[in-house]
């Protein structure tokens, strides 16, 4: 009974958070919550892991695990890298993209050039429209592939 009733309020919690992006605003949404709770963590995120797992957990007790689970310790030179070599080189690049960071723009096209909307421009895709074009043509392509090819006895209601 708990388990259906965490299911339950899991489903509806995780629906209330998604119905904003349904809303006339949702894709600047997206793109916000892309822009700012994706790209900017994931270094932090790493950094923190190889610190926690070759540090604090230690270099040594990973090595067994990994060897106890594949049979062959871990080159040392993995080892090195995995202390010592990486963490750095997450920091830069944290703070190479703290140095070119542009904010994200919306409706940031020329109404001259039809195209100027279609691509990657300021880190933030434009697609003007595309997106549900090529889904569309995804679905349309994939149904007579499928009634071409699978069998008629797992073809039931594919399309």
């Amino acid at each position: 009974m708990i388990r259906i009733m965490v299911t339950v309020v899991t489903c509806i919690a995780t629906l209330l958070l998604t119905l904003p992006y349904l809303a006339k605003g949702g894709v600047i949404l997206m793109t916000l919550v892309d822009s700012y709770l994706y790209i900017v963590p994931i270094y932090i995120l790493g950094i923190l892991q190889f610190i926690t797992v070759g540090w604090i957990y230690g270099m040594g007790r990973l090595v067994r695990d990994i060897e106890m689970m594949t049979g062959t310790p871990p080159p040392i030179v993995i080892k090195f890298i995995w202390c010592f070599i990486l963490p750095p080189v997450f920091l830069i690049f944290q703070v190479i993209s703290f140095v070119n960071y542009t904010p994200p723009s919306f409706y940031a096209m020329d109404s001259r050039d039809p195209l100027s909307s279609v691509g990657p421009r300021n880190g933030v895709v434009h697609s003007a429209g595309s997106t549900g074009t090529s889904s569309r043509v995804c679905i349309a392509g994939t149904c007579p592939f499928l009634s071409v090819f699978v069998t008629p006895a797992t073809r039931m209601g594919t399309c």
